[in-house]
């Protein structure tokens, strides 16, 4: 920081001899100035030990209910492949039900994970080439499904600070626009634009949106309630 003059984050795991807790602490520094000139720095500390013993035990169980959950619906959709091979007519039908909704719900619980851990887990923001990143992506997309058509506007290369989550992100929102789209030829325009500081990407597709509940889950924040339909995710 003394270097660059920009401020710094980083953690601070630190021992005391009198407790059995292994204590976390955020640090940030900021430049300190008087009268426009560099003098020295500021620290801001946080102690976040229990907000990471939090995120463990969320971490613990999460990665317990969703092996569990794995685990029976692999077993639901092995047994509805048994049946559909054996089965005719609409019992056939309904075996191929069973495989269907096993597979979404496998899907669900790996869109679960990537979440959590990219919530739990974040990275300290390092430069990204967007542009370059998106065409790739996109490329690899249209190539996924060749029904579908992909395009991309902007500058080929827009460098930006983000964090390593934003590779997932957009391969998912290309990936959601092309397989949740009722048109049997897939128009996906993803657009990049620069709006200092800021870069942004612009995702547009023919297909029937976001469902409502799943945009109120977003844009609310709220919780799901039991007789909700959706996923949220």
């Amino acid at each position: 920081m003394l270097e660059t003059q920009q401020p710094v984050e980083y953690s601070v795991e630190p021992t005391f001899k009198y407790t059995n807790k292994e204590p976390v602490f955020y640090t940030t520094r900021f430049p300190y100035y008087e009268d426009d000139e560099f003098v020295g720095t500021l620290a801001i500390c946080r102690d976040v030990t229990d907000l990471e013993d939090r995120n463990r035990q969320l971490r613990v169980f999460d990665n317990s209910l969703r092996h569990n959950i794995r685990n029976d619906v692999n077993v639901l959709r092995g047994q509805g492949k048994q049946l559909k091979s054996e089965l005719d007519g609409e019992f056939r039908t309904a075996a191929d039900v069973i495989v269907e909704r096993a597979n979404v719900l496998l899907t669900t619980s790996e869109k679960s994970r990537k979440i959590t851990t990219g919530l739990s887990d974040p990275h300290e923001p390092a430069p990204e080439d967007i542009g370059q990143l998106v065409q790739t992506l996109a490329e690899e997309t249209a190539a996924q499904w060749p029904n579908a058509t992909i395009d991309v506007t902007g500058p080929r290369h827009l460098v930006v600070s983000t964090t390593e989550s934003i590779d997932s992100t957009v391969e998912e929102l290309l990936t959601n626009a092309v397989v949740h789209n009722d048109d049997d030829t897939p128009e996906v325009d993803v657009e990049l634009t620069v709006d200092e500081p800021w870069g942004r990407i612009t995702v547009r597709d023919t297909g029937p949106g976001i469902p409502e509940f799943d945009k109120n889950v977003l844009e609310s924040g709220g919780a799901i309630e039991t007789l909700s339909h959706g996923s949220g995710l």
